[in-house]
């Protein structure tokens, strides 16, 4: 049985700019091939398994020369395996892609390519130039200065000077000077506007407004390296007056966020749609109690008047379980159902459980109050949560006459793996704001990281604490707190960094909060509170 070969687009370097159809064959890859443009983030829809290579060029270090990954896409298709190969911006831009599709094709191997935003026209977006203007320029010319290999294409600038239109030059970095001297000499100003653009579409872009005459000496100073895109042509005239990107509220601000990994989304959404960015650093890993454990607690269930959600994990696990001992949400009959957090509440919603109760601020002892308050002496109230949680609620209800169950569904632990390579980046370019939401989150944090790098990390940052539980944490590690959520939850934590970084959320803002919070309340929840 023979594979097949997908020749993607990663984009120009922000991971969400991959095209859907990319996505979706990098869900179903048996390999992938990836380069050094590749935004590494794209490599997590890759499947559990999936063999992952490195095959990035850059001038005098290649993983692998040109010939040999021909041959390894083949050799993987052969296998009867389905290859992505997934290069920065678009496969046939200056790719290579086209070399790659006619070796595949002799070989007679199937493959599909699917285009991708190119690096020029990332640039363009990023900077609000565009490429063609009816009122400037109706051509533009895409060009590089430098084969993959750092070898000079030989173009002949004098004469391109002569074509009109806007210039898009492609790995013109190193040879600037030359390239600008030349097209000078071809007819073109020194007074010609252009822009250069490193790492567009990134919250680390940099751009240089210039003049042909200028901008070499412009870029030695401002210390622009490559990757980079030059625009040169009238149209860059447009820069900065049509910039966007660079005038977000958190654009080049570095934030860490610690929650667990697949708790993060809607943060790490908000963070980077207003320019940050956000560097994930899982510090708690979940994991479920064994299937049978889990069947034992489902039976405790029907002798419940009350089951408690503690956090969305919780839920998660409670439906797994349902569904692997052949069950659905009807088991859980006419009990009563409480939730702390507004993201336990809708983690129930979506499985079509309506919570009859969620307390109006998320924490262990408000959870107790409402409960005393809604349930009877006698009834017998289910806590389905993780092994880590507090005595509070548990002692609490007991000691008002309820009985009370208190079963560990899930364990709290430290992640298993956390590559060494993560900590030396974030030494390398320490965060701006570095936020912690469980005091879980703070211990494992300061062991994975060793004591004394951890404090001089955040020494180099402001902290942001999601409630009291946590600050008084951070306090006690000798980790000063510059702000804490108000209200202790997601929507807090994001508010709190905003005040404490001086930035404030643009109008338009609150709109797509209430399109991703759902029906304009809080998709939030608390992890600063010991019920859990």
């Amino acid at each position: 049985m023979q594979g097949i070969v997908y020749i993607v687009g990663a984009g120009p370097g922000d991971p969400s700019l991959i095209t859907v159809r990319g996505r979706e064959v990098l869900k179903r890859a048996d390999v992938i091939l990836h380069d050094r443009l590749a935004a590494p983030e794209l490599l997590s829809n890759a499947p559990g398994g999936a063999e992952i290579i490195f095959v990035g060029k850059q001038p005098g270090r290649h993983a692998f020369s040109q010939a040999e990954i021909n041959a390894l896409m083949a050799e993987k298709a052969c296998e009867g395996r389905i290859v992505v190969r997934l290069k920065g911006g678009d496969p046939l831009i200056f790719g290579r892609g086209g070399e790659e599709a006619d070796h595949l094709a002799a070989q007679g191997i199937e493959f599909e390519i699917i285009p991708g935003v190119s690096a020029a026209c990332g640039a363009a977006a990023s900077t609000g130039v565009p490429l063609t203007d009816r009122r400037i320029s109706s051509r533009v010319t895409f060009v590089t200065a430098r084969e993959g290999d750092g070898a000079s294409t030989g173009v002949d600038w004098t004469n391109l000077a002569k074509t009109g239109g806007t210039l898009a030059i492609y790995m013109g970095r190193a040879n600037l000077a030359s390239t600008a001297a030349s097209l000078v000499e071809g007819g073109l100003e020194a007074s010609t506007a252009c822009l250069v653009v490193e790492r567009a579409t990134l919250s680390v872009q940099r751009t240089v407004h210039s003049t042909l005459g200028e901008v070499a000496s412009a870029c030695e100073v401002a210390g622009i390296e490559p990757p980079c895109v030059v625009m040169v042509g009238g149209v860059t005239e447009q820069y900065p007056s049509a910039a966007w990107f660079e005038k977000r509220p958190l654009f080049s601000r570095h934030i860490m966020v610690t929650r667990p990994a697949g708790q993060q989304e809607w943060l790490l959404a908000a963070f980077t749609t207003l320019g940050a960015r956000v560097s994930s650093f899982p510090t708690i890993e979940i994991s479920p109690e064994p299937p049978e454990r889990l069947k034992e607690g489902l039976l405790h269930l029907e002798e419940s008047d009350w089951v408690v959600f503690t956090s969305a994990n919780g839920v998660g696990v409670f439906f797994d379980a349902l569904d692997a001992a052949c069950l659905d949400a009807r088991f859980m009959g006419g009990r009563r159902v409480a939730a702390i957090g507004s993201a336990t509440g809708e983690a129930l919603s979506r499985r079509g459980i309506r919570a009859d109760m969620v307390p109006a601020h998320f924490t262990g002892a408000a959870l107790l109050t409402d409960l005393l308050e809604e349930s009877l002496p006698g009834q017998r109230i289910l806590l389905w949560r993780a092994d880590a949680a507090g005595r509070l609620l548990p002692e609490g209800l007991r000691k008002a006459g309820r009985h009370v169950v208190d079963f560990t569904a899930y364990r709290v632990e430290k992640p298993s793996q956390q590559g060494r390579g993560a900590v030396s980046a974030l030494e390398a370019a320490p965060p701006d704001a570095i936020l912690f939401t469980s005091g879980l989150t703070v211990l494992n944090f300061i062991e994975i990281v060793g004591r004394e790098r951890a404090l001089a990390l955040v020494g180099r940052s402001v902290v942001v604490s999601i409630g009291p539980v946590t600050t008084a944490a951070l306090a006690k590690s000798g980790i000063r707190v510059a702000a804490e959520a108000q209200p202790h939850d997601r929507q807090g934590l994001l508010d709190a960094t905003l005040s404490v970084l001086g930035a404030q959320a643009p109008q338009w803002f609150d709109a797509w909060r209430l399109k991703t919070t759902g029906k304009g309340a809080p998709w939030s929840e608390s992890r600063d509170n010991p019920a859990k």
